[in-house]
């Protein structure tokens, strides 16, 4: 569609050149940033060269984790002559490496990157829409299913404060690019908009939640239900991010 082009996630540091391998050389650096991009998770790495002597013959293992992620094919790295840097970007496919354990927050994948000069690990950190769906959208009986299921008794609520109030549909088309999909809405009064709204990641876990949007104020209210709570804050931080946010208030 005509939608914008997703701002570039900055790539994060997750191996200094400082950190010995398994064999204890030193002079390896990786920075790493996991993206969501048409449909595909994608893994992308630069790799740093700061030893005396070229790498070559690079290798990747992606420990197994709780939405399954695995490389699609082999690494491609050219050598990295000493004091040069080379890029790489690796599709990663959700439910081929699937952990059978609940997600963690953080959310993290733990690689290890083998090359002539040693073996390397590291872990790479990433946000909970890079394993939200894009088919992940529920239809109000889903929704309601799970709304009532998990109940008020286990419902999440957080309040947080925005730069400047949102529209409903500006609010809407924020989550759907995060594929967090709208579901139905309800007017409380003139200004006021609850928002229905879905995910569902790529292990199958789903999240309902409803969000209080405002065009008079610069309050916002999210009300989350799931049955995987660890995922609660992890989608919180989602929906700030989105809206750009910050959290403040209290979760209860």
């Amino acid at each position: 569609g005509g939608s914008a082009a997703p701002a570039a996630t900055p790539k994060n540091p997750v191996l200094a050149p400082t950190q010995g391998g398994q064999g204890g050389q030193t002079g390896f650096g990786v920075m790493a940033a996991m993206v969501r991009e048409g449909g595909q998770v994608k893994l992308m790495l630069t790799f740093s060269n700061s030893s005396q002597v070229p790498l070559s013959g690079f290798a990747i293992q992606v420990n197994k984790n709780p939405f399954g992620l695995g490389p699609a094919a082999a690494l491609q790295v050219p050598d990295i002559a000493p004091g040069s840097s080379a890029d790489s970007v690796l599709l990663m496919n959700p439910g081929t490496l699937s952990s059978g354990t609940a997600p963690t927050n953080p959310l993290f994948l733990q690689v290890a990157i083998k090359n002539s000069l040693d073996i390397f690990y590291f872990n790479v950190p990433f946000d909970l829409p890079v394993v939200l769906s894009e088919s992940g959208a529920l239809s109000r009986e889903q929704f309601t299913q799970i709304w009532q299921g998990v109940g008020e008794a286990r419902q999440s609520t957080t309040n947080v404060n925005v730069e400047r109030p949102l529209s409903a549909e500006e609010a809407r088309s924020r989550l759907a690019s995060a594929n967090i999909n709208f579901v139905g809405q309800g007017q409380v009064d003139a200004s006021t908009v609850l928002l229905y709204m879905s995910a569902t990641a790529s292990n199958g876990s789903q999240i309902t939640a409803e969000v209080t949007v405002s065009s008079s104020n610069t309050s916002l209210k999210i009300a989350t239900r799931t049955e995987t709570p660890v995922l609660v804050t992890l989608f919180e931080a989602a929906v700030s991010k989105q809206l750009g946010l910050m959290l403040i208030g209290q979760r209860r």
